[in-house]
């Protein structure tokens, strides 16, 4: 380890705030916490005319710190397994399968005081601690309407899933093998999900994280579950979705306005009216 990728690995752990390794568990809850699920910054890669990939841990940590930024499915889980790395945990990537799509993003396999724990940090679900993946029983999380449920899948041998259930019926789910994968699998699904045409860039995704609080922006719709209660209410002008973020989500710097301006000029795609 050099010293200029000692100072990036520093200032990464201060982010999360921290100056030594409080742990696996404290680590997760942090990042969880400190580094939102959004989308926004595809849309500015998008209009800066930059090819789909994942950013490098530097432009993932300057987002972060200087524009209140995070990431989704791959940059989040991609760095932290090196940060992990970087403070001596055994970890591995796991490929997920979601739907009919192969590598639909990483996650990780952190190997830590003999458990096997899976960490996912990048899916914009509640998953606030490292799941044990040796044991019987599923974990289950509530989350409003919603739980959380890994367990082992129900017809494929060796194989785990974690499902999103509504009413105790599921309604998504990616499954994964616990075998190691190298990471240019996932170019593909990078290169898909952050092209101009993606499905998930024709849309405002902003989810950030509380100890006991979750706020979620989609679209126009404000989405706040609180002590496992959810409530919907919908922003009706740019100022509503700008202050939502930068004073509820505290989310200060957040570019909104710019990331409804790509969305408008680039994707045609008007959220609300100016």
């Amino acid at each position: 380890m050099n010293m200029s990728s000692d100072k990036v690995y520093r200032r990464y752990l201060s982010l999360l705030g921290w100056v030594g390794d409080p742990g696996l568990h404290g680590l997760v809850r942090s990042h969880l916490i400190k580094v939102p699920f959004e989308n926004i910054s595809g849309l500015l890669a998008v209009a800066a005319g930059d090819a789909p990939a994942v950013p490098s841990i530097e432009t993932f940590l300057k987002g972060i710190r200087e524009r209140s930024l995070g990431g989704a499915y791959f940059a989040p889980n991609l760095h932290f397994a090196s940060l992990l790395r970087f403070l001596d945990y055994e970890v591995e990537l796991l490929s997920t399968r979601f739907g009919n799509t192969d590598h639909a993003h990483p996650i990780l396999r952190v190997t830590h005081e003999g458990v096997r724990y899976v960490v996912d940090v990048a899916y914009g679900a509640p998953l606030y601690e490292p799941l044990a993946l040796d044991r019987d029983e599923p974990h289950r999380i509530s989350h409003g309407q919603y739980e959380f449920e890994l367990s082992r899948h129900p017809v494929v041998k060796g194989t785990y899933e974690l499902a999103t259930l509504q009413n105790g019926k599921k309604i998504r789910a990616y499954s994964f093998k616990d075998e190691p994968v190298d990471v240019e699998v996932f170019e593909p699904a990078v290169e898909a999900l952050f092209s101009k045409d993606s499905e998930f860039l024709q849309d405002l995704r902003i989810t950030r994280f509380f100890d006991s609080r979750v706020l979620e922006v989609h679209g126009r719709n404000v989405i706040t579950t609180n002590h496992n209660v959810t409530t919907t209410e919908p922003a009706l002008t740019v100022e509503d979705l700008e202050n939502t973020v930068q004073e509820l989500m505290l989310l200060d710097r957040c570019p909104v306005r710019e990331a409804l301006d790509v969305l408008r000029e680039h994707m045609g795609v008007t959220i609300v009216a100016r």
